[in-house]
């Protein structure tokens, strides 16, 4: 089509979007931060690999939500004894 950019064949272009309801603080089961723990786990954990080998070809946006569960005091020590004792 004249005047319409198309990307050439075998280009692809994936974009990670992550979102999660605010959750911390909120205790585990059944829908608390173990529903973070649970993304934290078998979600984002698993892409730091793929996104090391890209070489900066990734496009992935986190909300102020998540970013704001991610970084609050003692989340990494409540994953970590989730992980230990939930999900050993």
């Amino acid at each position: 089509m004249p005047g319409v950019s198309r990307a050439a064949d075998g280009e692809l272009a994936l974009v990670l979007h992550t979102h999660m309801p605010y959750v911390e603080g909120f205790g585990t089961w059944p829908s608390g931060e173990e529903w973070l723990f649970e993304a934290i786990a078998g979600s984002y954990l698993p892409l730091l690999g793929p996104l090391e080998r890209a070489g900066g070809a990734i496009t992935l946006s986190l909300t102020p939500v998540l970013c704001d569960q991610l970084e609050s005091p003692g989340m990494g020590e409540r994953f970590v004894a989730f992980v230990r004792e939930v999900r050993e």
